[in-house]
């Protein structure tokens, strides 16, 4: 193909690396993701923090919301919950849970949605996904 991003097996291969390192440590995964889109997509993106006292500040919370969807990652003792919430007219209508891998391709996916139609959104991802 002459278009190596628009390459099917690149995009899997994109998503499989993140799911495989978003499977070995999730909190420190979703850490990194949420300082990244922070940076990306500020106004897209919503983060909250526990600690900071005496002990390091640590993500509680990391969303991500586009036209009708609201891409949450709840972080706890245990682990990340995941999660998918329906929002028509800025009412969240209804939450579904999801797996990790699930979460991340999704997010991947309206990430792409979303830079095909905005170019400044399309600049900031390529220079988070360049280094």
């Amino acid at each position: 193909m002459d278009d190596i991003e628009n390459d099917p097996l690149i995009q899997m291969g994109v998503t499989a690396n993140l799911a495989q390192r978003a499977a070995g440590d999730q909190q420190e995964f979703i850490e990194f993701l949420a300082r990244d889109l922070e940076r990306a997509l500020p106004t897209m993106t919503e983060t909250t923090y526990r600690g900071g006292l005496f002990s390091r500040k640590k993500l509680a919370s990391l969303q991500v919301c586009f036209d009708n969807e609201l891409l949450t990652a709840e972080v706890t003792e245990t682990g990340v919950n995941t999660s998918c919430t329906k929002v028509v007219r800025g009412i969240k209508l209804k939450t579904e849970p999801m797996p990790m891998q699930e979460w991340l391709a999704l997010l991947i996916d309206r990430l792409k949605q979303h830079a095909e139609k905005n170019g400044a959104a399309r600049d900031a991802l390529e220079k988070l996904f360049q280094g």
